[in-house]
């Protein structure tokens, strides 16, 4: 326990930063006091803080813009198999809907009049639930009368709308 010289309440250690210089290795004031003051510090200074920040990117922009160059190597397989996952997860969750919204009563016939219509799209069409799946107060079912084959930038325009 430790007193803030900021509040002048006994906190815990945790409450404090750290601090190399500071006793018991923690700063003299907690971190909301100190969060306080950096707000305060900056209302104050705010337009002398942002020309120092202007002045030094104006001085050091090939630097920094080297690093995020550097950075964006670096990272790029990670971001890339982020959004691989992030597709993979997406077509997971659209498979889940599909299967949710297909009613168990529907025939093999039926199942494979979905599938037709599937194939018969063209590359630049959309199969379309007339009735969404994930509708607001409405939640349509996967099955062949509630399909339609939309061109891509009409699907992609209307959203999930009816």
């Amino acid at each position: 326990m430790k007193y803030c010289s900021g509040c002048n309440q006994k906190l815990f250690l945790s409450s404090f930063h750290r601090a190399v210089r500071g006793r018991l290795g923690v700063a003299h004031k907690c971190k909301q006091c100190k969060s306080v003051y950096a707000k305060k510090r900056y209302q104050e200074n705010r337009v002398t803080i942002l020309e120092q920040h202007r002045d030094y990117y104006q001085q050091n922009k090939l630097h920094i813009r080297k690093a995020q160059q550097q950075y964006r190597i670096r990272t790029r397989d990670q971001r890339r198999h982020r959004r691989a996952a992030d597709r993979a997860l997406h077509r997971a969750l659209h498979r889940a809907r599909l299967l949710s919204a297909t009613p168990s009563w529907l025939s093999v016939d039926e199942k494979k009049l979905i599938r037709a219509l599937y194939a018969r799209r063209k590359n630049d069409e959309h199969v379309d639930h007339i009735v969404p799946l994930k509708g607001d107060g409405v939640c349509g079912l996967h099955v062949h009368w509630n399909l339609q084959i939309l061109p891509a930038f009409e699907n992609l325009s209307k959203g999930n709308k009816l």
